[in-house]
């Protein structure tokens, strides 16, 4: 009698041991929720970090294009130069840098801009290319054809592409 008991137990051991081989379908569901949470979550931290990413290349871009300038100019003649000519040909001279202010900056969103086309002589020399997500705006002095750099900010099309973004221009 014991023999048999014996032998029952050890078929029961071997019956009990194939079948608690693997997981529960409750276990693996359990699993995949606690993996999906925390997807979630990471996703949702994540968010905004494209976005104020965007910005700050936005104002780098800015400051190195505004830098580039300077230093085309710094470089003609010692300083005493011309920043590079614009499309209509007038040619930016030092003498009007001091007249930009901060207040200024707003007017000239609609004023007069650079194209890439007139900033290609900054490449190689002064920077490695011309960014696409920022513009080069510039002012003439009102009575006369004096023109200065005034300031390097966003350009239209970033903005369109990015409402709510801050891209801090360079130059004021």
């Amino acid at each position: 009698m014991i023999k048999m008991l014996q032998k029952e137990m050890e078929k029961r051991t071997k019956l009990r041991s194939t079948s608690d081989a693997g997981f529960t379908l409750i276990e693996l569901l359990v699993v995949i929720l606690i993996i999906g949470i925390l997807s979630a979550v990471v996703v949702i931290a994540l968010g905004g970090t494209s976005k104020d990413a965007n910005g700050k290349a936005c104002s780098q871009d800015a400051s190195n294009l505004y830098s580039a300038i300077t230093n085309y100019q710094i470089a003609s003649t010692g300083g005493n130069g011309s920043y590079p000519a614009t499309s209509t040909g007038a040619a930016l001279t030092a003498a009007t840098l001091p007249l930009v202010s901060a207040t200024d900056y707003p007017t000239l969103l609609t004023g007069k801009a650079y194209l890439a086309a007139d900033l290609a002589i900054l490449v190689p020399t002064y920077i490695s290319k011309i960014p696409t997500d920022v513009t080069a705006y510039y002012i003439t002095k009102s009575g006369t054809t004096d023109t200065a750099l005034a300031a390097v900010g966003p350009s239209s099309d970033w903005q369109t592409k990015n409402p709510g973004v801050a891209c801090i221009p360079a130059g004021i």
